[in-house]
């Protein structure tokens, strides 16, 4: 059983080791981020401090009070009545809230958020729902892990990594108002790398993804500062862009905030596709040592193909789906349909999709060519040179 294991880890060892690797620098990196207020001094200080505060309900009622209108007409109102004890102390506390619906109603031994500042006033804050995704959360890592093995462990460090550069690196300096286009972008290429060679490894098939995903970026890049401009499109299409906006202190240009969300956006479906291409030469290759570049190239595009096809279907379908809410909302407005899809919100996403599908579309050829060329370099002429010195 000893020697079967031991057996295991020599084989697997370069993966053990690049595991390792991987949990020393997110350990280093948690230290660095413990350690640094990154969000310090980037918004306007209150002296009053909000406090949050997570609490198990007791028990409920309903309370009906009576009210006066502007009018000064008195009518009857319905509240409910929340009661908790606070974590710290154990003090007893209650607290009315507008009659919630039936879908949100609080029920005893439900947790939710409570806010106050300086012990004053509490006020109702939603669900505490941190328990519940933490549940979600293990089960994605546990599916991950138990289906796709190393791979599965490499692609959640990898996305632990990336997190970490969107939300350390990325966030703070658009606050501090640097320009959204360029810190994107060149998060996207950090990113990029992250996840390619993290997940594949360190060698030309990598390195070929890369640079395919890389030029997609950039046709998402030109298309975005271009159609932006054209259609007018200023960023601030839903109502979270205006809060940001109007309501800190702070300054970014939400225009190019936008078109940095096209590209990061962009990564996420290219460099898959890219990676695939990537592969299918590589098998290909192997399967075939004599194919010539061109041929190459038409057999791996006739699997590229339907990756475009299933891929853009895909975008369509998660683009929709983020918009559907207020895609209804337009449509129960009785607004035309030509109306509908010239609302910025609307126009917003079929850019996005628009842009993303050509990046994707662009890149599958790209990627394939590149990798035709250069993973079959030398086999042709090696196999024809075998060959003839065979003859002879």
């Amino acid at each position: 059983m000893l020697s079967k294991v031991i057996e295991i880890l020599n084989k697997r060892k370069k993966n053990i080791i690049l595991i390792i690797i991987y949990i020393f620098i997110i350990f280093i990196l948690s230290l660095v981020i413990k350690n640094v207020n990154y969000f310090e001094d980037l918004f306007q200080k209150d002296s009053n401090v909000v406090r949050e505060i997570s609490v198990t309900i007791i028990k409920t009622r309903v309370e009906i009070k009576e009210e006066e209108d502007v009018m000064g007409n008195l009518h009857k109102a319905e509240y409910d009545v929340i009661c908790f004890n606070l974590p710290d102390n154990g003090e007893y506390k209650e607290m009315s809230i507008d009659a919630l619906s039936e879908d949100e109603k609080i029920k005893k031994g439900d947790r939710i958020i409570v806010y106050t500042i300086d012990g004053g006033e509490y006020t109702y804050g939603g669900y505490d729902r941190k328990y519940d995704i933490a549940i979600l959360t293990v089960a994605f890592i546990v599916v991950t892990i138990l289906i796709g093995g190393i791979l599965g462990i490499k692609s959640l460090f990898s996305l632990v990594l990336s997190f970490l550069v969107l939300i350390y690196g990325v966030v703070p300096l658009l606050i501090k108002g640097y320009d959204p286009i360029l810190i994107i972008l060149t998060a996207g290429v950090i990113i990029l790398a992250l996840s390619l060679f993290i997940l594949y490894g360190i060698h030309n098939a990598t390195f070929l993804a890369f640079v395919g995903t890389l030029i997609g970026l950039i046709i998402s890049l030109l298309l975005s500062i271009v159609f932006i401009n054209i259609l007018k499109l200023s960023g601030l299409s839903n109502e979270l862009s205006i809060y940001v906006n109007s309501n800190f202190n702070v300054d970014i240009d939400m225009k190019n905030l936008l078109i940095g969300a096209f590209i990061l956006g962009t990564i996420g479906i290219v460099d898959d596709v890219s990676m695939s291409q990537v592969v299918i030469v590589k098998e290909l290759i192997k399967t075939n040592k004599r194919l010539f570049p061109s041929k190459l190239y038409k057999k791996a595009m006739n699997v590229g193909k339907s990756h475009i096809a299933s891929m853009i279907n895909t975008l369509f379908m998660v683009y929709f789906a983020v918009s559907l809410p207020m895609i209804l909302v337009f449509l129960m407005s009785n607004l035309s349909f030509f109306e509908i899809i010239n609302k910025e919100f609307i126009i917003t996403e079929i850019v996005r999709t628009l842009i993303g599908s050509i990046a994707l579309i662009l890149s599958v050829p790209i990627t394939t060519y590149l990798a035709s060329r250069f993973l079959l370099k030398g086999n042709v002429l090696d196999k024809l040179k075998k060959d003839i010195n065979f003859k002879k």
